[in-house]
């Protein structure tokens, strides 16, 4: 509802997923992304008559421009904040406007704009370049004043190079220009260079702008596999932090937050974001949802189904107590039933309780989390370009372990055959395994999907208790002092030390591995024979490492990635 003088929460939302095959560009899981980005900001305090949505056919390059300037722009007064949210697939094209430094346009692709350059009949002219965004963003910025804020947030990758085409991402290295021009290399030369700006758009710098994209300009954005569907990997992670974020968090903190997710997921891909992150989020209007979760509709007298879900660390196993709604000491309360959660999706759960409970008295009851159950094992597999008898053979072996799913599309990992030897892959190309084709792969392929599976719960492993919160900082040797490394990359050579501190108020024990590439787990500290007592910190306390200097990867890594260049070379 919008009340006339008070400031209003809106949202646009643009999805493209259902490209028409003739533009050559694959499908893509948007509308999953519309669904969840719609019910998130509605969770943490948007009127669902001011989410705006325009998706697929609609989306087309003048169907987004008029979207915005005809629909959006006049519904826009002062002081208002506007979330502004594109998934789909991104493109680089050359600059019409001599620009950027990189000779390249960042582009979105609307629904009706093909992927290839052919001179005369299609030059991107359905493109919606940087230049074009940054036009509209000062209308809308306009509108709300400096009063207002816009978040704009971005779920498509504008370059990289997918040599393997393993996973589904949001882009292309194909560029949208005289494919003449580009063997003359008129965009190498500054296209690989590192970019201060992630250039996607381009407009003045306004206070009361923030920009998130999923990747850099020269990444690929990916899509996630989720036992409760795909979506679009940063978009899913950025409304798991908008839901359990504190009201009072800025937006350094929401990309702190949504970084340190995608980095857990193992991706190559990094988030950026600009503008001023000390601002608070979404000006100060982000209504978390409260850890008492609402009850939706009875399902029976004794089945509930449930507002909260995986978004929100809801998992099948999970328990709950119900009580009256606003106990806030639940300690001191008494539960007016109790129950374990049978299934779970992004946002809804399913509660089983012990006894039975009328309707009427759910109206004013709310569900507490009392144990939180770990996130389910699920392994989604991508069977490639496997002979019979070696899909035969491995398809067996995985059928003993419930938690591996084999699918068609979109998955976490996949296993490729090529010429002789098996490969088992990360959708962004980031080789686990790979062995000549025997009769016991079926065995070995078990091992690293387990070890796969394991390095990925430590990566993503977390506590939600504040008491126990620390950082794990890299420290770099600067002018004979130590300063927390906060670049991109770092030069081999260079005298390192790790650092972790105890952010939290209590004491806790601590121990440091260390995860390779392959998946590989190797302890660090305590080492072998230490007494695991003496690493403990309290609160406020830090631990540093002995320094060291970095040195290039080695090992299994390098002898993989050469047997599986031998095997796509020869035959």
């Amino acid at each position: 509802m919008c009340v006339l003088g008070q400031p209003t929460n809106h949202a646009a939302l643009i999805g493209v997923g259902a490209y028409p095959a003739s533009t050559g560009w694959a499908p893509l899981v948007s509308a999953n992304d519309m669904e969840l980005i719609s019910l998130t900001l509605q969770d943490v305090g948007f009127a669902s008559e001011n989410i705006r949505i325009l998706q697929d056919e609609q989306a087309t390059r003048s169907g987004i421009e008029s979207f915005l300037r005809n629909q959006i722009a006049p519904r826009l007064k002062t002081g208002d904040l506007l979330v502004l949210h594109f998934s789909g697939h991104g493109q680089q094209a050359a600059d019409d406007n001599e620009d950027e430094d990189d000779d390249l346009d960042e582009c979105w692709v609307p629904y009706d704009s093909p992927k290839n350059f052919q001179a005369g009949v299609y030059e991107g002219e359905n493109l919606l370049r940087d230049d074009v965004i940054g036009e509209i963003l000062d209308l809308l910025l306009d509108k709300v004043g400096e009063g207002g804020h816009i978040f704009l947030s971005v779920d498509a990758c504008h370059s990289g190079t997918s040599t393997r085409g393993l996973g589904t991402a949001r882009g292309t290295d194909i560029i949208m220009a005289d494919p003449a021009k580009q063997r003359e290399g008129l965009f190498s030369t500054r296209r690989d260079q590192p970019q201060s700006d992630p250039e996607l758009v381009t407009t003045p710098q306004r206070q009361n702008l923030v920009v998130f994209t999923s990747s850099s300009p020269t990444q690929l954005s990916y899509e996630q596999p989720r036992p409760n569907g795909v979506f679009g990997a940063y978009t899913y992670e950025l409304c798991k932090s908008l839901r359990t974020l504190d009201a009072r968090a800025t937006i350094q903190d929401l990309y702190n937050d949504v970084q340190v997710k995608i980095q857990n997921l193992n991706l190559s891909q990094k988030p950026t974001a600009e503008g001023n992150l000390d601002r608070l989020v979404f000006a100060g209007r982000l209504t978390p949802p409260v850890p008492a979760y609402r009850i939706i509709k009875p399902l029976a007298p004794d089945t509930m189904l449930l507002a909260a879900g995986s978004l929100k660390g809801v998992y099948p196993g999970s328990l709950m107590a119900i009580y009256p709604a606003g106990t806030a000491d639940t300690a001191a309360a008494t539960p007016v039933a109790i129950g374990q959660v049978t299934q779970a999706d992004a946002i809804t759960s399913v509660l089983a309780l012990t006894t039975s409970i009328s309707a009427l008295s759910t109206k004013n009851t709310r569900a507490y989390l009392s144990f939180a159950a770990p996130p389910p094992i699920d392994i989604s597999i991508r069977l490639r370009n496997l002979k019979p008898q070696s899909k035969e053979r491995i398809t067996l072996a995985l059928k003993d372990f419930p938690f591996i799913r084999v699918v068609d599309q979109s998955a976490l990992l996949i296993i490729e055959e090529a010429h002789d030897s098996l490969f088992l892959w990360t959708p962004d190309e980031r080789l686990i395994w790979a062995d000549q084709v025997k009769a016991n792969n079926g065995f070995k392929l078990i091992q690293a999907i387990k070890k796969h599976v394991e390095a990925t719960a430590l990566r993503q492993m977390a506590s939600n208790d504040p008491a126990y919160s620390a950082s794990l900082d890299l420290l770099v040797n600067k002018d004979n002092k130590w300063e927390v490394f906060t670049g991109e990359s770092i030069a081999e050579g260079q005298k390192v030390r790790l650092q972790i501190t105890n952010k939290g108020t209590a004491k806790f024990f601590y121990s440091l591995v260390d995860i390779q590439p392959d998946d590989s787990v190797f302890p660090l500290i305590p080492g072998p024979g230490e007494d695991a007592n003496i690493y403990q910190l309290a609160p406020g306390t830090n631990w540093k490492s002995k320094s060291f200097v970095l040195s290039p990867t080695l090992g299994n890594r390098v002898r993989e990635i050469d047997l599986y260049r031998q095997a796509r070379s020869t035959g």
